[in-house]
């Protein structure tokens, strides 16, 4: 039975003030797009092709990079995308596509996301440590928590509260700003990825259970979609369809904020793994402002 520790309201200060205060409601979404000009390119790992491709609206999946072993994604609001690759650590893509090593000492790297003051945080799936990586990369690396075990992914609010989503245990551990450790939510599956929508629900996928599970602010659990073949990355668009990407399934499927329609965007993947929507580098200034919006509430900046 899945249940509840502690979970305080998300939202309690708004949105970080990274971010551009402007509301959500005001962003019209045209294909992966924004207003003014701005594109939002959606981006997905393939754990068996070895590569990260995008995404078109239409469903075509094109090859944006070679990278053996991609998992977890994210990206910052340039457009250039962190990914982790195992046992091969972190490797940065740059906007155009050309791939490097951002950081190898990190372990069994599964999920990465940017911690409120930009620097990255990795979970070791392997060796059960959460590390900390400065945007120089490999030269500077700590750990931030240890003896975990089987940490899939990880995310932060802008309070510096830091989240781990373990496959092995089923649960979901917070590491708050103060120091303390706690079960935030616990008796699901195998757990993947994790994602906020902009109301501050927090959606977890369980690989095992073919399930995405919403947590309310308020602390309810209840299932958001069932029926899925091994659900991995999640990820929000501007108008609140959660995109899932089916490991067992190959595809990734578009969910409406309701939970009652799914829409298979994308199909023939070799197990893709994280999923995430960059910034178009090339937008005009206000429309990287606002794709950079997205950018920040999609990736959880979202205050205690």
């Amino acid at each position: 039975m899945k249940t509840i520790s502690r979970f305080r309201r998300w939202l309690a200060g708004g949105l970080s003030p990274r971010a551009l205060l402007l509301p959500v409601g005001m962003l019209v979404v045209a294909g992966w797009g924004t207003p003014c000009g701005a594109t939002l390119n959606l981006f997905v790992s393939q754990y068996t092709g070895g590569q990260v491709s995008e995404v078109a609206p239409d469903g075509t999946v094109s090859l944006f990079s070679l990278v053996n072993n991609p998992i977890g994604l994210t990206a910052n609001a340039s457009g250039t995308l962190y990914v982790a690759a195992g046992g091969l650590g972190v490797i940065e893509i740059a906007p155009d596509g050309t791939a490097s090593t951002f950081t190898a000492d990190v372990g069994d790297a599964y999920g990465v996301a940017f911690l409120p003051d930009g620097n990255l945080a990795v979970a070791d799936e392997g060796g059960g440590n959460i590390y900390e990586v400065t945007p120089a990369g490999g030269g500077g690396v700590s750990i931030l928590a240890y003896g975990l075990s089987g940490p899939y992914s990880v995310i932060s609010d802008s309070g510096g509260n830091i989240f781990t989503a373990s496959f092995n245990t089923g649960s979901i551990t917070e590491f708050a700003a103060n120091g303390t450790t706690s079960t935030l939510a616990s008796g699901f599956g195998g757990l993947t990825d994790m994602a906020f929508d902009a109301s501050g629900n927090l959606y977890v996928s369980d690989y095992t259970d073919g399930v995405i599970d919403e947590i309310t602010p308020g602390g309810s659990v209840s299932a958001f979609a069932t029926g899925l073949a091994g659900p991995t990355g999640l990820a929000f668009g501007l108008s609140g369809n959660l995109y899932v990407a089916e490991y067992g399934g190959g595809m990734i499927q578009q969910i409406t904020p309701d939970g009652t329609t799914v829409t298979t965007v994308t199909t023939g993947l070799s197990n893709p793994e994280g999923i995430v929507f960059a910034p178009e580098p090339s937008a005009g200034p206000l429309a990287a402002g606002l794709a950079a919006l997205l950018w920040v509430v999609r990736r959880k900046f979202i205050r205690r």
